[in-house]
């Protein structure tokens, strides 16, 4: 990647959900809040993000140094590493990723192709650069973490996270999202919760690392450690667990 690009990679990171109200983009549509009304129903709380942490990068001067153009070219980058987090996308980046040819970000870098969409006439282009397929990666990547222990405390604070969607879903009686639904997940149990964690990495994470890495292959040591994660997942502690995972519904 070029420095700017590098550069955007870092502060999108940091920035890619500041301001998160904590409930997702299809809450923000169906319970009519100010962030569905003002972004619509595509990438909401993303474009908002980018938009915030825009504002902050001005207040705060981060970028008061750098000349006008390559501010521009940078800020552009930032906003659309951001936007490319949006999981609503997520298929369609790796169906476009699949069709790329290997090692396509050693090679043929930057991109240089006609713009994709999913279907919806959306552009997806934005999300194929390497910084947003990188952040995006970051965004999914519980467990891909140094250890098992530490992608089930992530974990954890996600679905408690979840269970207070649902639970605002049930407040303002909307339809409450199954895999949300307190209701739900709790005569699941540990063994749902597991399960859940296991399904969502072998058919949606652990893809898409695969993905990256035919086509940029220094992704490949976090694709080694999700294989690991998910051996050593079965292995945890059921005791211990059950009781972080209780403490979720209290």
């Amino acid at each position: 990647m070029t420095e700017l690009e590098v550069a955007a990679s870092y502060l999108a990171a940091q920035a890619h959900d500041v301001g998160h109200p904590g409930t997702n983009n299809q809450y923000q549509i169906a319970a009519k809040t100010p962030f569905g009304t003002k972004y619509g129903e595509h990438a909401t709380l993303e474009t908002y993000s980018a938009d915030l942490g825009q504002e902050l990068l001005e207040q705060c001067h981060v970028l008061s140094n750098v000349p006008a153009q390559d501010r521009s070219i940078l800020l552009s980058a930032f906003r659309s590493t951001i936007l490319g987090t949006d999981m609503a996308q997520h298929q369609a980046t790796c169906s476009a990723l699949q069709r790329l040819p290997a090692n396509f970000y050693t090679y043929n870098y930057p991109l240089k192709q006609p713009r994709l969409t999913n279907g919806d006439s959306f552009p997806t282009t934005h999300a194929l650069s390497l910084p947003a397929l990188l952040v995006h990666a970051a965004d999914i990547s519980g467990p891909s973490r140094t250890n098992v222990a530490i992608w089930l405390k992530r974990s954890l604070a996600v679905t408690r996270e979840f269970v207070h969607q649902g639970d605002r879903e049930r407040e303002n009686c909307l339809p409450v999202t199954a895999s949300f639904d307190r209701r739900v997940l709790q005569p699941e149990g540990l063994e749902g919760f597991q399960r859940r964690e296991i399904e969502f990495t072998s058919l949606v994470v652990l893809p898409y690392y695969l993905d990256l890495e035919r086509v940029w292959n220094a992704i490949r040591p976090l694709r080694v450690a999700i294989e690991t994660n998910l051996r050593e997942w079965r292995q945890l502690d059921k005791t211990n667990v059950t009781n972080l995972w209780i403490g979720i519904f209290a």
